[in-house]
């Protein structure tokens, strides 16, 4: 697997989906890297700039389209050949880019711009029975949901409050 470090001067790094560029910035900031304006890659991703067209030069902090790094001869490298394999995970998979319609799904791969998960599988124990497969074009990693004591949720607030029956 390569580091975001190793790359050299017309070296990018493309990113299909926004997950995977949420990686590489994570990836680029682990490495002390920064945008060309200072700010970190945490901040901001640019994603939505060129959504899966997004290209990433970790040399000099920049970002830019897919086919303007093509057309200027730069080698391109995928997301995925700096993303350990994270693979079979539970995901919301989705045929748009519309994850409020997204369902449940274990995802075991990426291939071709695919994600391929077990037809109907919504857990890992039931991706254990499941023979059928079916490719995505869109998955995301099922956001975490913050579980919070009444205490702790007033004081997140910062004021009192009652709770009604």
């Amino acid at each position: 697997m390569k580091k975001v470090t190793d790359l050299k001067e017309r070296e990018v790094i493309h990113c299909k989906t926004e997950q995977e560029a949420k990686v590489i910035c994570k990836l680029m900031h682990d490495a002390g890297l920064e945008w060309c304006n200072d700010e970190t890659y945490l901040e901001r991703n640019h994603w939505v700039d060129f959504k899966e067209k997004t290209c990433y030069c970790p040399m000099d902090g920049s970002f830019a389209n897919l086919s303007f790094y093509k057309e200027a001869n730069y080698i391109i490298h995928p997301a995925s050949h700096f993303i350990e394999n994270q693979y079979p995970k539970v995901m919301l998979v989705n045929d748009s880019d519309n994850i409020k319609t997204a369902e449940k799904r274990v995802v075991f791969m990426e291939k071709c711009g695919k994600y391929i998960a077990w037809a109907g599988a919504e857990t890992l124990e039931e991706a254990e029975k499941e023979t059928r497969t079916f490719p995505w074009n869109y998955a995301w990693d099922i956001p975490e949901v913050p579980e919070y004591t009444i205490e702790e949720l007033i004081e997140k607030i910062g004021h009192n409050f009652k709770i009604k029956k």
